[in-house]
């Protein structure tokens, strides 16, 4: 059983010895040892967000079903509590007991948009700070970023900053 007090050397140690015992496993098997342990530590972050955005629980049921890992806690009884209230006709949509995936007005293809890039922007970010670390997280390094994915310095930082609050680096 994966450890989520292990530190990243343990896990990547248990993802090798899992991949040694079972050659025929992928790698980027969701299930390894390594990729559970981040989900366990992301379950943290979203058991954090959550307070703020229901939304985040059904980002946790994901990823304990990608992962194949029980629902922590605090998961397991939110959605308990959501699932009661529309099945006892307390709550009168799924939007009102397990939050609205879009605010009103969204716009579907900018949210898209944000989704596929933030993480890259993140990593492009990172890499640059790793490589030179005395740039300064400052406009010019967000033009610098937003012109390799073809976005201006604002959307650069936005996703940047989104990113960075989600997966917590």
């Amino acid at each position: 059983m994966v450890n989520k007090d292990w530190s990243l050397e343990e896990a990547i140690n248990a993802d090798e010895a899992a991949l040694k015992a079972d050659p025929s496993r992928s790698n980027a098997d969701p299930t390894l040892p390594f990729y559970q342990w981040h989900a366990l530590h992301q379950l943290d972050v979203y058991a954090e967000l959550y307070k703020e955005d229901k939304y985040f629980l059904m980002t946790a049921i994901r990823t304990c079903a990608t992962h194949d890992l029980p629902l922590p806690e605090w998961a397991a009884e939110a959605y308990s509590t959501a699932y009661d209230a529309v099945n006892n006709a307390r709550g009168k949509s799924w939007d009102k007991v397990f939050g609205n995936p879009y605010p009103k007005g969204a716009q579907l293809a900018a949210i898209r948009k944000k989704r596929m890039l933030s993480i890259g922007v993140l990593n492009e970010v990172t890499s640059m700070l790793k490589m030179n670390p005395d740039l300064n997280i400052d406009d010019c390094l967000f033009e610098t970023v937003g012109k390799k994915f073809n976005i201006g310095k604002t959307l650069a930082n936005e996703y940047y900053y989104s990113a960075k609050k989600f997966y917590r680096s």
